[in-house]
């Protein structure tokens, strides 16, 4: 996105809408853009960046990648796929759809986003879906999460069945989270090794990388807490 038409034209537009609707707008004409015939010429003249190669980490093109929070409903990841990243990140990914319609919180001033439900997502069917036909060739990395209010004991199989589903429709590797809310560091660290032991099992050809994801609120005490289980 050119920066004279974003800062003069379209970030008054769409910071005069709800953080919602305007998120809604930007990724559906993006998304159309990334569709159509030619859009892929139109985004490569607008902002494509070809990443360099000193950046190859092995497992990527770049260790920059696109989060999972900015298009959660997967609607223009074919468009923003193009614009210089190495991989993707799905997620979070629940057994079952997660919704809010609370609004999205937005200090502009301080360029700062709060999102009501850390979870919300359309649930693991529908990211099967469009895991398997992503219309782009990034790696997929999927950010699976336990349901809210499961307790910690009941999740891990789940998370395990998912885990499986989602190696065969095309999951390049995974993140988990280090601890989830309302898990102690007892619970977290348990569920945590239980994920790590069932992939080491697995068969070479169904193994696949593990990264920890560490939430930006959790205080330092307790992430050291965490580290040293």
């Amino acid at each position: 996105m050119p920066d004279w038409s974003y800062r003069t034209l379209f970030r008054p537009l769409l910071f005069r809408l709800p953080a919602r609707a305007a998120r809604s707008l930007a990724l559906g004409l993006f998304g159309a853009v990334g569709r159509m015939p030619g859009g892929a010429v139109v985004i490569k003249t607008l902002g494509h960046q070809e990443p360099s190669p000193l950046l190859e980490t092995g497992w990527s093109a770049t260790p920059v990648g696109l989060s999972g929070i900015v298009d959660p409903a997967g609607v223009a990841r074919r468009g923003l796929a193009r614009l210089g990243f190495g991989f993707m990140e799905i997620g979070p990914v629940t057994a079952l759809p997660v919704e809010s319609r609370q609004p999205i919180g937005l200090d502009a001033a301080a360029e700062q986003l709060w999102f009501p439900e850390p979870y919300e997502n359309e649930g693991f069917n529908r990211v099967m879906a469009k895991l398997a036909n992503p219309g782009h060739s990034l790696p997929q990395y999927v950010r699976v999460a336990p349901m809210p209010g499961l307790e910690p004991e009941r999740t891990e199989p789940l998370t395990l069945l998912m885990m499986q589903e989602l190696i065969f429709a095309g999951a390049a590797g995974f993140y988990v989270d280090a601890l989830p809310p309302g898990w102690d560091l007892e619970s977290s660290g348990r569920a945590l090794s239980g994920v790590a032991d069932w992939m080491e099992q697995r068969e070479a050809e169904l193994r696949r990388p593990l990264f920890l994801h560490v939430a930006p609120d959790i205080e330092g005490n307790g992430l050291s807490g965490f580290c040293k289980r």
